[in-house]
């Protein structure tokens, strides 16, 4: 499963192309230290045509793919800390095959993350290569409950001192 995983990921990195034109290669396995707790590796670094670095995450199963958030988050704040970057000067991009797992917690990550982001869908061939990667758009969740911005609530101790306020 390892070989198949690293497959995928090189055939990516060999044709960055399939996931945004003008991508050049940076690194693959990037490793980024971290002297608070466990390192990373990307997945695929590399560079876009605006010269933004771009870390790209992919994952290949349900199982793997319920990590991806966290390490987005880990992987953004390391890549800053290393190169003292704003959050203008890198982006990410998450790969899946499956979504099954990550479409919930991407939908709710994805408008609020303080750096671009946007995922894709790796479609896959009879020989397991990738054929195309489709944008996936994050879902509409629940909103939060809200109070209208003009209504007010007060809270009163008893119904003399709601009186006295009333003028």
């Amino acid at each position: 499963a390892a070989e198949a995983f690293h497959g995928l990921e090189d055939f990516l990195a060999e044709h960055l192309d399939m996931i945004e034109p003008g991508l050049t290669l940076v690194k693959t396995e990037f490793h980024l230290a971290n002297p608070n707790g466990a390192s990373g590796f990307l997945d695929i670094f590399a560079r876009a045509v605006d010269g933004q670095l771009v870390i790209i995450e992919i994952k290949r199963t349900n199982s793997a793919a319920r990590e991806a958030i966290q390490e987005l988050y880990k992987y953004a704040a390391l890549l800053r800390e290393k190169y003292l970057l704003k959050e203008t000067e890198y982006r990410l991009i998450l790969l899946s095959v499956e979504w099954h797992e990550l479409l919930v917690p991407y939908s709710e990550f994805a408008p609020s993350a303080p750096y671009e982001i946007w995922a894709g869908e790796i479609v896959r061939g009879p020989d397991c290569l990738p054929v195309e990667i489709k944008r996936v758009e994050p879902i509409a969740l629940a909103a939060h409950r809200k109070l209208a911005v003009r209504h007010f609530l007060w809270g009163f101790v008893d119904d003399a001192s709601a009186s006295a306020a009333v003028p």
